[in-house]
Parts: C-alpha cells; structure tokens; sequence
C-alpha cells in the first residue's frame, strides 16, 4: 500500500506542501490562515497522514518517554504526578513533566510532544477554556495514546480519571445544612452559569452536586449565591456576596485555591470560621503566609472546616493503569471513565 505523503496532504488541502508542514509541525506562521489550517488538519485525518519521523518510530522503536501535562503544581497535582510516576518507573518508562497553567497555547505545545513521536503516551489535565480540540482529534486519529485526568473534556473519547465530584459536592453542601446553614453560597469559579458548564467539568459537577442538595432541602437556590458576574473572580465574588447577602451563613468552596484572599478580608470584618460562617470545601488548605495580612487571615480560622480530599495519588495511579492498556493496544472499545471517591474529614454522608 502506497504510504500517503504530506504532497497527498497538500493536494487534498489545495495547499502547499510547505503549508503543511508548518501546519502540522506546529510552526509559528502568522501568514497561515486559520481557514487553511484547519483544511490541512481536516486532511491529514481525512488521510490518515503519519509524519515519517513518528511512523519509524512506530516501526522501530519506543521513545519509553510519556508525558505528564498539568495546570499547576499545588497539593493535588503533586499528588497526581507521584501516583504517574510511580507506576511509570515500576513499568521502565521514564516521564517528563509539562505545566500550561491553563494556557491553551503552552498546552498545544506540549501535546505537539505525542503528534512528533517524541513520546509514547500522554497523561493531561486539560486546560480550563480548552481551544486544542482539534489537536486531541488528531492525536486520536493518528494513535497516540493518551489519558485525562482531573478536567474532563467533553466530545473527547480518551479514558479519563477523575473524582466524583457531584456527589461529593452533594454531601459537602449537606454537611452545611446539618449544621443549620440556611443561605448557602457556592464558589466554583471558571465561567459558570446556570445553563453553561463554563471551562471545567469538574466544577460544574460540584456545582450540580452543591444544587441538588439545596433543592433537596428547599433551601434557596439562587443564581446570585453561586454565579460570578462576568470577569469577577473567586474572591471578588466572595465578597460581594458577603456584602450584599448578609444573611449568608455558609459556603461550600469548589476549590482550596480560592479561599486564601477571602481570609484576609474576613478578618478585616472581624469574623471567625466557623464561628460567625461556616465553610466546607475540597482537599486541605494550603495558605503561604508572607504578609502581615496573610497572617492575620490564618487568625480567622478557629477550627478545621469539613473537607473531602481528592485521592490524588490513586488518580494517577489509575491513569498510569489506563496508559500502559492503550500502549499495548488493550484499550476497551467503550470509552473508559473511572471516578472515585475522596476521603471525607468531617462530612455528613
């Protein structure tokens, strides 16, 4: 069978192939359009274009490289890339470590990583806003191996691993109300509406949960308790519902990241947690004290607040797991999604 060519490529885009090349390698050209680029991509898949550096290394040889592609390092992540590396290491596979910072461009440079063969596999927790779908289409179609974790991407077939997030959420909200909460806020961050998921998955499955619970309970639901105004951060909405709701009197927290800024302006008011507001949250706070204010903040907390604590570890255990099946080509027909439990301090269940 005649292997197809990247002048195949450019024939079918009505391109040339220097276009092509440029396109598929990931090239900065800003002369390119973005109307050809993703006539090129659209043919190279409708072709089923390898380039002959990644189709050798299919013939000959592995790179025994994967690539292991986060937001950020924080408590969570880490734990994820120890669980990875763990499994990686037991199996002879070395790992490299990329962080986007939910960029979608510093990620597209990274996936372009599995697209040249320069590695065998991928595990990703994909940026929030994601633009690269195209690109995890094409790792698709060409083979490469990969597995999300944490963020899952919608109309993505990869497996995925991951937490589960609506019904933690669910009895952390009703953790609240236990404890006589009657007007809840909920901050998730990431662009979330009632009618739209915004950039993460993952949120807006806490955001289904911390709602289900408070229909449940008949308590109020109101969109103006957990739906930031456009541009308005975690924080700044924090404080405008402590402003203009004073009647709030808990908050489920949709990540531990968020809460840090709240702290210092809680103990500007003179306020204690849980004594004047009660929280509940995922995964245990990290705060860096390096002002006089972050440590007036810490003052604000009395007690732990009840917390559910992603398995990060077992997550990236599990995607290691999942990687080494699609390497070897065992990977099931039907998509895989695997969502585990946290492990609860506190939480009413």
């Amino acid at each position: 069978m005649k292997r197809i060519s990247i002048k195949d490529v450019a024939a079918l885009a009505g391109s040339s192939p220097a276009t092509v090349s440029k396109v598929l390698t990931g090239m900065p050209d800003s002369r390119i359009p973005e109307e050809t680029a993703q006539r090129v991509r659209q043919a190279a898949r409708q072709l089923r274009y390898v380039p002959l550096s990644l189709a050798q290394q299919l013939r000959h040889k592995r790179t025994q490289t994967i690539a292991i592609l986060l937001p950020e390092l924080l408590p969570f992540t880490s734990d994820i890339t120890h669980g990875i590396q763990a499994r990686a290491t037991a199996g002879g596979l070395t790992t490299i470590l990329g962080l986007h910072g939910h960029d979608s461009a510093v990620e597209a440079q990274h996936l372009r990583l599995g697209l040249r063969g320069q590695v065998d596999g991928l595990i990703i927790a994909p940026a929030y806003h994601n633009r690269n779908h195209h690109i995890y289409a094409e790792l698709k179609d060409r083979g490469v191996p990969f597995v999300l974790v944490d963020n899952d991407l919608s109309g993505c077939e990869a497996p995925y691993v991951g937490l589960r997030n609506e019904e933690t959420a669910y009895h952390l909200t009703r953790t609240l109300i236990a404890q006589e909460a009657t007007l809840i806020g909920g901050i998730f961050g990431g662009g979330i509406t009632l009618d739209n998921p915004g950039g993460s998955t993952a949120l807006y499955e806490r955001f289904l949960g911390y709602r289900r619970a408070l229909a449940e309970a008949r308590l109020p639901d109101d969109e103006r308790l957990c739906v930031p105004q456009p541009g308005e951060g975690p924080d700044e909405m924090f404080v405008r519902l402590m402003t203009s709701q004073p009647a709030i009197d808990g908050v489920l927290w949709g990540s531990y990241q968020f809460i840090q800024p709240t702290l210092n302006w809680l103990a500007a008011q003179g306020m204690h947690v849980p004594g004047d507001l009660r929280f509940t949250g995922f995964d245990k706070v990290l705060l860096a004290l390096s002002t006089a204010e972050d440590y007036q903040g810490l003052q604000v907390i009395r007690e732990p607040w009840p917390a559910a604590v992603q398995p990060g570890y077992e997550i990236g255990v599990r995607a290691m797991e999942l990687l080494k099946q699609a390497m070897v080509g065992n990977q099931p027909k039907e998509r895989q999604r695997i969502l585990l439990p946290p492990h609860y301090e506190g939480v009413t269940q």
